[in-house]
C-alpha cells in the first residue's frame, strides 16, 4: 500500500470461498468493513486496525491495537487469539464450539456486548483462556442442543491456573451469562 493517506481502508468485499489474508506492512491504521472472509484470518502488522461488520473464521493478532464492531466469527476451533495485542470489541458473536478468546502475552481483551450461540459439537475447551494476560467481558450464551460450555474462563497467572465452572455463574437459555467478569494483570 503506497501513498500519503495515513490509513487504508478494504470494504464490502465477500471472500466467502477464498483463504484470503491480510498483511498491513505499511505501518499505517486499516479499517476493513463489511468483508465476509472465508476462513482463518491472520491480521498483521504495525498500524492500527479498526474492523466493523466483518464475518470470518479464526482471527489471529500479534502485537496490535484492534477495534472491532459487529464481530462475526463461526469457526469450530479457537475463534480470536490475542497474542501481546489490545483488542476491544463491541457487539461479538460466535457459533459452535471452540475457545471464543484466546488472550495471552500481556495481551489485553475487552468485549462489550457477546452473544454465544453454543451450537455443534460437545465443548472441551473453555469459552475463554487468559494466560498472563486481562480479559474483560459481558456476554450470554444459549445452548438449544444442549451442549454448553462446561469451563467458562480458564485463567493462568504466574504458573497458577483456576476456573470458573459451569454453574459458578447465572445462566440462561441451557447457557451461562456473564454479566461481568474481569480477570487482569498488574499495570506495567
Amino acid at each position: 500500500m503506497v501513498g500519503p493517506a495515513p490509513a487504508v481502508l478494504i470494504e464490502r468485499f465477500n471472500f466467502l470461498y477464498q483463504k484470503v489474508g491480510v498483511e498491513n506492512a505499511s505501518g499505517r491504521a486499516l479499517a476493513i468493513s463489511g468483508v465476509t472472509f472465508g476462513g482463518p484470518v491472520e491480521l498483521t502488522g504495525q498500524g492500527d486496525l479498526f474492523l466493523e461488520d466483518v464475518c470470518c473464521g479464526e482471527l489471529r493478532i500479534k502485537g496490535q491495537r484492534v477495534w472491532a464492531r459487529q464481530l462475526n466469527i463461526e469457526a469450530p476451533t479457537t475463534k480470536i487469539v490475542n497474542d501481546g495485542g489490545r483488542l476491544w470489541v463491541l457487539g461479538y458473536k460466535t457459533e459452535r464450539e471452540g475457545t471464543l478468546i484466546e488472550t495471552r502475552g500481556g495481551g489485553r481483551s475487552e468485549v462489550l456486548g457477546g452473544f454465544c450461540y453454543a451450537t455443534g459439537n460437545t465443548k472441551t475447551t473453555p469459552m475463554f483462556t487468559i494466560d498472563n494476560a486481562s480479559l474483560s467481558v459481558t456476554i450470554g450464551e444459549a445452548s438449544f442442543n444442549n451442549r454448553p460450555f462446561q469451563q467458562i474462563v480458564r485463567e493462568t497467572r504466574e504458573g497458577e491456573t483456576k476456573l470458573l465452572k459451569r454453574g459458578a455463574a447465572p445462566t440462561r437459555c441451557n447457557g451461562t451469562a456473564l454479566p461481568l467478569y474481569v480477570g487482569r494483570i498488574a499495570e506495567r
